[in-house]
C-alpha cells in the first residue's frame, strides 16, 4: 500500500473508532452513544462506514490485550460471492445492531450463516446515488433561500399584514 492509502486507512480507522465502540458482555459492535447536537445533524447528514474499515478497526482492537480472548467479530476473504471481489462475514457470535447497519456500506457483510447479506454491495451507480442524497438537504436549503429572494417584496408584504394583524 501507498503512504497515501495508509494515511487514509488509518484516519478511517481513527473515525469509526470515535464513534463505534465494541460491548463484550453481549458480544455485539454497536455505535457509541450520540449527543442531542450529533443526533438532529444526523437526521440532515448520516456519518457513514465503509464496511471494509470497520473490519480494519476490529482487527487492530482484537490485537489489544483486553479483546484478545475474543474471537475476531469480521473475516473477510477473496473468494467471489456472486460475483462479489470480496466479502465480510461475522462470525463468534458477534452482531452489529439494524439501525447502526444502516451506516454501513460497499460490503457484502454477511451473517454468520453467510446465507443473509446484512450490508450489500453498492455499485459506481448506486454510489453516485448515495452521493446526490446526502446532497438532498442542501439542495432544498439552495431552493428555499432562491424562492425567498425571489418572492421578498410579497413575503415583506405577507409578513406586515399578519404584524398589524396580532
Amino acid at each position: 500500500m501507498s503512504p497515501s492509502e495508509l494515511r487514509k486507512r488509518e484516519k478511517a480507522i481513527a473515525d469509526i473508532n470515535e464513534a463505534w465502540m465494541v460491548i463484550p458482555k453481549t458480544l455485539e459492535i454497536a455505535r457509541k452513544p450520540r449527543s442531542r447536537y450529533q443526533r438532529f445533524i444526523g437526521l440532515f447528514w448520516k456519518n457513514r462506514y465503509r464496511v471494509s474499515n470497520l473490519y480494519w478497526w476490529q482487527s487492530k482492537k482484537w490485537a489489544s490485550s483486553e479483546m484478545m480472548l475474543f474471537p475476531d467479530a469480521i473475516k473477510h476473504d477473496d473468494i467471489p460471492l456472486k460475483g462479489y471481489p470480496r466479502k465480510h462475514i461475522l462470525q463468534g457470535g458477534w452482531t452489529i445492531p439494524k439501525e447502526d447497519l444502516a451506516v454501513l456500506y460497499e460490503g457484502p457483510l454477511l451473517a454468520q450463516s453467510g446465507n443473509e447479506i446484512l450490508v450489500k454491495h453498492q455499485s459506481k451507480l448506486q454510489s453516485m446515488v448515495s452521493l446526490i442524497s446526502l446532497l438532498k438537504p442542501i439542495s432544498w436549503i439552495v431552493g428555499f433561500a432562491l424562492l425567498c429572494l425571489r418572492y421578498r417584496t410579497e413575503l415583506l408584504e405577507l409578513l406586515n399584514a399578519v404584524k398589524n394583524y396580532i
